[in-house]
């Protein structure tokens, strides 16, 4: 009996002894670290990491969560810019502007060089061949209203607003202050006389008149008395014409009867005009009158004519060119070719307000006055209106203001 309470007693110790041992290792038992086996030294590589894209400015792309993959939006590298063509192709073409103000009062030297008035300074300046702008003179000329140079020399008479006009000569630095009632300069063609119209308070002194450009040797050729307004001043280069006046007999509708005034009182033939606005350019010969007009048969927009311009048969052989521009937006680059700036697209009733093309963009086209072949020249690498066109005697090279920023452009034609 004692014998079996001795075996049931151990038995109870025993079970007591493994219910402790077991709560130990559940709560208070640490587990001893794992520790990893080295790699494998054969079978297939691990996967290597790639580096993070990386943007043209240095900078990692940012990806996207489990994958390189660049997040949308990204940036990317800029496109890079077409390079235009620096020689006219009909295109559009590099014109890098000569000028960093405004400039106005354009003209091609006779050795090819621009000139014109900086609007900014109040001085006129020459463009050099190396690109730098050269002052013909140190003096200035507040607010120039208008310029009228001579065709073969840096001369030049020029209008203020206060009605004061000076004859300049930038060779020499002389000036002559000529009458203030004058106005409507235009030079001859050697460039030793000029024309104009005296404008006095008392109609019967009101002249068309021609005299030296100091104000010498004045000859007074028309009277104008109330028609004033109604002449336009345009010595021809072969020294003939000498102005053109509005005051021929009636025709009927909007068509006119132009009278050119020779200089020695020739009775020359009249111009038959479809239109209004008249608008001469002589060719450099003189033996043709380009000029554009005003009609209704056109939408009211403008349209280039060309005539006969010299003796007997001025007014002869008209042409209309169906070119709708100003013949102030053209110059002649011989005497069978006209560069012209034609608005891409005019809308009706454009002539009765020109100042409405100033945002029009302009296309330069070459027209062949013998046969009438019209060529797209080129466009300005910035679409813009162009103004005061003008062209080097080598005809290697187009001038020209961008009314959209008024500076000097160039455009080379070869």
């Amino acid at each position: 009996m004692d014998r079996r309470k001795l075996f049931i007693g151990a038995g109870l110790l025993v079970i007591v002894a493994l219910l402790g041992y077991a709560l130990y290792a559940v709560f208070f038992r640490v587990p001893e670290p794992t520790i990893p086996a080295p790699p494998s030294t054969s079978g297939t590589p691990p996967t290597p990491v790639e580096p993070l894209p990386v943007a043209p400015s240095g900078q990692p792309i940012p990806v996207s969560p489990g994958g390189l993959t660049p997040v949308t939006g990204a940036p990317t590298a800029a496109p890079t810019a077409a390079v235009l063509p620096t020689t006219a192709n009909g295109g559009r073409t590099a014109t890098p502007a000569l000028t960093v103000t405004p400039a106005a009062f354009t003209r091609v030297a006779p050795d090819g060089r621009p000139q014109y008035y900086d609007v900014t300074t109040e001085q006129f300046y020459r463009v050099e061949r190396d690109g730098t702008a050269r002052a013909l003179s140190e003096q200035t000329f507040p607010n120039a209203r208008t310029i009228a140079w001579a065709p073969n020399a840096d001369r030049a008479i020029i209008e203020f607003p206060d009605g004061a006009n000076i004859f300049y000569d930038f060779a020499t630095d002389r000036q002559v202050t000529l009458p203030a009632h004058w106005t409507a300069f235009s030079f001859s063609g050697r460039g030793d006389r000029i024309a104009g119209l005296t404008l006095d308070l008392d109609q019967e002194n009101r002249f068309l008149f021609e005299a030296d450009p100091d104000g010498g040797n004045f000859r007074p050729l028309e009277p104008l008395g109330a028609n004033a307004d109604k002449v336009t001043v345009s010595f021809s280069p072969n020294e003939q014409i000498i102005a053109f006046s509005r005051t021929g007999r009636a025709i009927g509708g909007l068509r006119q009867f132009i009278l050119p005034i020779g200089r020695n009182r020739e009775n020359f033939a009249g111009l038959t005009v479809e239109g209004f606005d008249f608008r001469p350019s002589w060719s450099p010969d003189g033996q043709h009158l380009l000029y554009s007009a005003v009609h209704d048969t056109n939408d009211y927009k403008p349209e280039l004519w060309i005539v006969d311009g010299s003796g007997d048969r001025i007014g002869e052989n008209r042409r209309r060119l169906h070119v709708d521009t100003w013949a102030d937006k053209c110059v002649f680059g011989s005497n069978t070719t006209l560069f012209c700036a034609v608005p891409d697209t005019l809308q009706r009733g454009y002539g009765l307000q020109p100042e409405l093309a100033d945002t029009v963009p302009d296309t330069i086209e070459r027209i062949d006055l013998v046969s009438g072949a019209r060529h797209v020249v080129g466009r300005p690498e910035d679409a813009t209106s162009i103004q005061q066109l003008t062209v080097s005697p080598d005809g290697a090279t187009l001038y020209f203001v961008a009314q959209r920023d008024g500076l000097l452009h160039e455009m080379q034609l070869r």
